[in-house]
């Protein structure tokens, strides 16, 4: 592209940070003081009295009328379609692009190599309300099921950390929760945080945000030659068998479905990393051996709106 660039440094083995000008060293520092012994952000911290006055969504809560919820689902602007947003700049600039924005994870090559890499962001702020620590985790974990949907490898995470006004105890006991969390399924997936950022006071009339400890995962292709080694989700024959893998519940707090009909619920969906690990790394064993067509994670709006996107994306759907 003809920018311009210079090298301004190189990882050494030595444990210091080392900082030169004309020469000259201004700063050698333990690299612990900004890594793991960096200083903290040390506030108070509260429970919210909120959590005590939730109450579960309950199936009977809402509408049993299956093809108007659906409907609705599919309309709702928290899952519709984000064509409009994307077809707005140019993704296949470079024309490195192997799977467009739209599915579970948008794939390019790695110019000059034969390496692919996965991208996708996440998060469910219903989620993080009703308990920031699993909403965060969850967060994590549906990046790394959107990017072993595709057929890579879950590798780093960046995040953007969205609360509101931390000198409110509440408010900071969410912040740290959500950090807690989210370091914790970093660990689980061996997925380190490689950057990220933080947006605070985010609040209107005294009154914060949900919490919002959004995630932007990268998933890597060790060998990426062929566009046939990446999945999507759309059906591809009629009479193909639809698979359900892993366990679904009667779990309505923080769904969409609830939240179209003026619900909240008292928690998130259960996360077992047992089995959320294994789960993700038999759908990239059958998409590496080629035994499946098609592949698509669950989230907000559960089963159905799972089988409508995948029908949508498809040549019949």
């Amino acid at each position: 592209w003809g920018l311009a660039s210079a090298t301004v440094g190189k990882v050494t083995d030595t444990g210091r940070l080392v900082v030169k000008e004309a020469g000259d060293t201004v700063c050698d520092l333990p690299i612990s003081l900004v890594t793991d012994e960096a200083p903290k952000y040390d506030r108070p911290t509260k429970r919210p009295a909120y959590l005590d006055e939730l109450a579960p969504v309950e199936l009977d809560d809402l509408p049993l009328d299956l093809g108007r919820s659906i409907v609705a689902l599919a309309g709702s602007p928290n899952l519709c379609s984000r064509r409009s947003i994307f077809e707005q700049f140019d993704h296949m600039v470079g024309l490195g692009t192997v799977l467009r924005p739209g599915a579970d994870a948008a794939v390019i090559r790695v110019p000059g190599s034969d390496r692919g890499l996965a991208i996708t962001v996440d998060c469910n702020s219903r989620y993080c309300y009703l308990n920031p620590r699993l909403g965060a985790q969850l967060a994590v974990a549906e990046c790394a099921r959107n990017i072993s949907c595709v057929g890579a490898t879950p590798a780093a995470i960046t995040d953007c950390l969205n609360f509101g006004n931390p000198e409110n105890p509440e408010v900071m006991w969410q912040f740290v929760e959500a950090v807690e969390g989210m370091a914790e399924a970093c660990e689980r997936l061996g997925t380190p945080v490689v950057s990220g950022n933080v947006s605070l006071y985010n609040e209107t009339d005294g009154r914060s945000i949900y919490p919002t400890p959004t995630v932007g995962m990268v998933g890597t292709f060790a060998s990426l030659t062929s566009k046939d080694q990446v999945m999507t989700p759309g059906f591809k024959r009629q009479g193909d068998r639809i698979i359900l893998l892993g366990e679904t519940y009667a779990e309505f707090g923080g769904s969409e479905v609830a939240h179209l009909n003026g619900l909240l619920g008292d928690r998130p969906p259960r996360l077992d990393w047992a089995r959320e690990i294994a789960v993700q790394r038999l759908v990239r064993t059958l998409i590496e051996n080629a035994a499946i067509r098609s592949a698509h994670d669950l989230s907000e709006g559960g089963l159905a709106m799972a089988l409508v996107e995948c029908a949508l994306a498809s040549d019949s759907g």
